[in-house]
């Protein structure tokens, strides 16, 4: 949660402002017809907006939205609402720091975190208290925020948007027994499985939009089988943000090159740990190779990640001058100054293939005489990567990765012509039977699902 008390107040402050204050003030002159129209309250980002413009036309909702600048719906943040914690849930807080300090003061005592007959349970309880404690007041106010966001309005449902988002895995918990409806759409078109048990992707009560019919065992994976939640295959908004440059892709071909920075790699595992830096140094080696025949290279990084380690690794090779750091406000802009996407482990590589970029999932081998079946585990992966039935442009080596990216240039290689295959044979699979509208799709079935039409 960033946790600082003076973060909580700088925030708590900047519910002052009147693009803020005033949907709350307004709320008190509103008609009593609009007020008794069910509330759903949505998270607003990676797509979640094209949900509420799909939803304030049929006039059957009244929307709050965590953002200020959508037409037609009421803007509430919890992090602007006054509220503290009560006495009761400070000491369980409390309590649950002295759990941890006990584990991790006693590494012998019940110690249940034991892999290959080394224990992990007192090194992990000490890292875990040390982040409660740093975290204990903020996360105490912001739960306490979020309980009055909640009884602040008789909701009927919430659209959230986020994996391990506190704000958004308080309100799944808050309204387990409840009987309001959480819609969860993905905060991306995910490659990988969830590996946390914590990630508001094992919740029964939540109805999970997958993307595609492959992607469905995202979600329930700690779940029995009696226990899975409700999984709906209607696409993800993504996909409907690329509708602006789909088949726009420059032509003729002008050699230059899209390089993605990875997606978060936390739930990938240790032996994976370097990946991210190896993807970072040979994708870099092979455009300094390219780049003596006339080819040009742009990095984009994970939005709000800083770029200390790319910048560190191109200044290390001697590249600084080579490659480009794209700014492009959207990655739909950046994909119009582009000829080829290199990407891995990112939604971008489906939003890409979907726009019909050639683009290539560049993995850098990890295992020694690995093969497509022990480097693409199912317990960890899904979708394209682990669909052995398919031929897709994904490579582990540098020699491979180049040839690949000359490939872009032929019309009638794999490289080329996949996106085409996957926008269409394979849609339904990966990014829905609609992916141009499935906005609409998600609107369309909130809507029957909460006023049984």
């Amino acid at each position: 949660n960033e946790g600082s008390i003076w973060r909580v107040l700088m925030r708590l402050l900047g519910g002052c402002r009147l693009r803020w204050l005033l949907p709350r003030l307004r709320r008190f002159f509103l008609s009593t017809s609009y007020n008794a129209l069910p509330a759903i309250y949505l998270f607003i980002g990676r797509g979640t907006d094209k949900i509420v413009e799909a939803l304030r036309p049929t006039g059957c909702f009244r929307l709050f939205a965590s953002g200020s600048h959508l037409k037609g719906t009421e803007a509430l943040r919890p992090d602007h609402l006054f509220a503290i914690p009560t006495i009761p849930e400070v000491r369980a807080a409390r309590n649950a720091i002295e759990i941890l300090g006990g584990l991790a003061d006693f590494p012998c005592s019940k110690n249940n975190w034991v892999l290959n007959e080394i224990a992990y349970g007192h090194i992990l309880a000490a890292g875990a208290k040390a982040v409660i404690k740093h975290l204990f007041w903020p996360n105490l106010i912001c739960m306490a925020q979020i309980k009055k966001l909640v009884s602040s309005t008789n909701f009927a449902g919430f659209v959230i948007n986020a994996e391990g988002g506190f704000i958004m895995a308080t309100i799944v918990e808050l309204n387990r027994h409840t009987g309001c409806a959480i819609y969860y759409i993905g905060h991306a078109l995910n490659v990988f499985r969830s590996q946390s048990t914590g990630m508001a992707h094992n919740s029964p009560h939540v109805t999970y939009f997958a993307s595609g019919t492959d992607q469905v065992s995202e979600f329930g994976v700690h779940l029995a089988e009696s226990e899975k939640p409700r999984r709906i295959v209607l696409g993800n908004p993504l996909t409907v943000q690329m509708n602006g440059v789909k088949g726009k892709r420059p032509h003729p071909h002008g050699k230059k090159i899209l390089i993605l920075g990875t997606g978060f790699s936390g739930h990938a595992t240790a032996s994976r740990a370097r990946s991210a830096e190896r993807y970072l140094a040979d994708t870099f080696m092979v455009v300094s190779r390219l780049a003596l025949f006339g080819w040009q290279a742009s990095y984009r990084g994970h939005p709000h990640h800083p770029q200390l380690m790319e910048r560190g690794i191109s200044c290390a090779l001697g590249m600084e001058d080579q490659i480009l750091w794209d700014d492009s406000p959207e990655f739909s802009d950046s994909l119009l100054l582009h000829d080829v996407v290199i990407t891995a482990f990112s939604s971008t590589f489906y939003q890409s293939l979907w726009a019909g970029w050639p683009t290539i999932y560049y993995d850098p081998k990890f295992i020694k005489d690995s093969t497509a079946k022990n480097f693409f585990r199912e317990e960890i992966y899904l979708g394209l990567p682990v669909a052995r039935d398919i031929s897709w442009p994904v490579c582990h080596d540098r020699a491979t990765l180049e040839k690949m990216i000359l490939d872009s240039q032929i019309p009638k290689t794999l490289t080329s012509s996949f996106p085409a295959d996957f926008s269409t044979k394979y849609a339904q699979r990966f990014i829905g039977e609609n992916p141009a509208t499935s906005d609409q799709e998600i609107a369309k079935f909130i809507k029957a699902d909460l006023t049984n039409q």
